[in-house]
């Protein structure tokens, strides 16, 4: 049986993904189909997991091809694609320790309206 943080985890992940779908169309190329959400930084860095700055919606092609093959290029695009400052915020947010209890990721899920 999944632990109470695990099942939290897993909600939030839903409901990201849930709220980044409704951008309906790649942010690259702008087809609808096969569409999957992707993250700037990994999910391990979990300070920004669900941060609407670090969510993508990508194409599978734009999705695999592109951020997992070429993440060089891909973190190039990013920067033109959001901005080097705002990048750069992100990335600072992935430096920080965190560390989400229970009760914090109840507040998260709440500040999303579920």
């Amino acid at each position: 049986m999944k632990s109470t943080r695990k099942k939290l985890i897993k909600k939030l992940d839903d409901i990201a993904r849930d709220k980044v779908r409704l951008r309906g169309k790649c942010e690259i190329c702008g087809k609808t189909e096969n569409l999957q959400v992707a993250h700037i930084f990994s999910r391990r860095h979990i300070g920004v997991r669900w941060d609407d700055d670090n969510l993508l919606l990508l194409c599978y092609h734009h999705h695999h091809r592109f951020a997992h093959e070429n993440p060089i290029e891909f973190a190039e695009w990013v920067k033109v694609y959001k901005g080097e400052n705002e990048y750069n915020k992100l990335r600072a947010k992935t430096r920080q320790p965190t560390k989400f209890s229970e009760w914090d990721l109840q507040q998260i899920i709440k500040e999303y309206g579920n």
